[in-house]
């Protein structure tokens, strides 16, 4: 049996406004833009000359990251940033100063860039074990914040190196990125969503705090430190990393191993059910799914996704990216926690429930409980999607729900 989006619910006309349509059709979206963290608006700190201690950690951000190949500009975007979060200090948390003996707590910010939760600070403890100092060291944390850009936060890299004349304002927005509070401003066009940092700070916050820091850096030292050599594979067309969930320590895999769905490609051939799915995703209980959520821009759109299918969410925009395709996503719905979905098991069997279904542009590609209806989905979409793991509402035998795209790239009792 299918597993529908909402039952019996005929899909309507475009309306006035976005509420509207998703309260009709009882469908909890995500805002179409971007939200912060909540808890993670930074404090601005001083706009004033910053002290000569600040001023020495800061050229050693600055040579680190140029002895990575950055030229300096592109460097000094990571140095303002970080006298934002942290006045550029290693010991610094939302509180306090750390000492060696320091044990990094969910939800606090600590170190240069403030890491808030387990799925990034955890990783940050396990590289200062393994080198066998303390996590406020220096070092580790700049070798963590490498690793990340060039994993998780690899979007981040490839904005910041594609143009090596960038300026080092335009740096300290690539780095901040793209929030709900700084998207509309043009001046953050090629910012990634949300971006290294996404702080709550304001266009007005970033750029007299955070980017005034990088250019009085880089007149400090433009005549001491010199450009890097360039970042090897930092331009790429591949969709890079995920942005670290709000209530959440999951870190979502960059990769899809997945070429063609195993399961609903052509139609209802088997979707899983709800015991299926909750033996490969867990669940449904929203405490068991939340922990396992990421944040996935998809082509400038956040989408809230089950960790196990970032990757080929993710592979999905990078081919649609590569193919060029003329299509504008208004609005884009991933998880949510279906109180009705029309089945017996309140709640249990919508892939939505489970962080492994995503909708786009409802107003245009409605769910018809019998037969056929008008959309717009382009066809390189659903190919994209199908290539990797994807199934198409749209192929449904009896209803059509053309919005919905459901990840059956593996099978009951499996993982990806």
């Amino acid at each position: 049996m299918a597993v529908f989006f909402c039952a019996l619910i005929v899909a309507q006309p475009a309306l006035a406004d976005d509420y509207t349509f998703y309260s009709l059709n009882d469908v909890l979206y995500y805002d179409k833009d971007a939200s912060v963290c909540s808890g993670n608006a930074s404090t601005p700190a001083s706009s004033a000359a910053t002290s000569a201690e600040e001023d020495a950690r800061a050229k050693t951000i600055l040579t680190y990251f140029t002895s990575k190949g950055l030229t300096l500009a592109q460097a000094t975007g990571f140095a303002g940033n970080m006298h934002a979060e942290s006045t550029i200090d290693p010991t610094s948390y939302q509180g306090g100063k750390a000492d060696s003996n320091y044990t990094m707590v969910d939800g606090v910010g600590f170190g240069l860039v403030q890491w808030t939760h387990t799925g990034r600070q955890q990783p940050l403890a396990d590289a200062a074990k393994k080198a066998n100092l303390p996590v406020i060291n220096m070092g580790v944390q700049l070798d963590y914040i490498w690793t990340e850009l060039n994993t998780t936060y690899k979007s981040t890299l490839q904005a910041l190196t594609a143009d090596a004349s960038i300026s080092p304002v335009d740096a300290t927005i690539i780095i901040h990125g793209k929030t709900a509070l700084t998207q509309s401003d043009s001046r953050f066009a090629n910012a990634p969503s949300l971006g290294y940092e996404a702080s709550g700070d304001t266009v007005k916050m970033v750029l007299d705090n955070r980017a005034s820091k990088a250019q009085y850096y880089y007149d400090l030292y433009k005549d001491t430190i010199k450009d890097g050599t360039g970042v090897q594979g930092a331009v790429s067309t591949t969709i890079g990393g995920t942005t670290e969930p709000c209530s959440s320590a999951a870190v979502a895999s960059t990769d899809c191993n997945v070429t063609a769905p195993v399961y609903g490609a052509g139609g209802n051939s088997h979707q899983l059910t709800a015991t299926e799915l909750a033996s490969v995703f867990g669940g449904p209980d929203p405490n068991a799914i939340k922990p396992n959520l990421v944040m996935v821009d998809f082509l400038g759109k956040q989408v809230q996704v089950n960790k196990l299918v970032a990757g080929c969410l993710q592979a999905v925009a990078n081919e649609i990216k590569v193919k060029n395709v003329d299509y504008t996503i208004k609005a884009m719905g991933g998880y949510r926690f279906d109180s009705d979905n029309g089945s017996s098991n309140i709640g249990t069997k919508s892939y939505h429930t489970y962080g492994a279904a995503v909708d786009i542009n409802p107003d245009t590609n409605g769910y018809y409980s019998s037969g056929t209806g008008p959309h717009d989905m382009p066809q390189a979409y659903i190919d994209a999607f199908n290539h990797h793991g994807w199934s198409w509402g749209g192929s449904w035998i009896r209803s059509k729900d053309y919005m919905h795209f459901e990840f059956n790239g593996i099978g009951p009792g499996s993982k990806p």
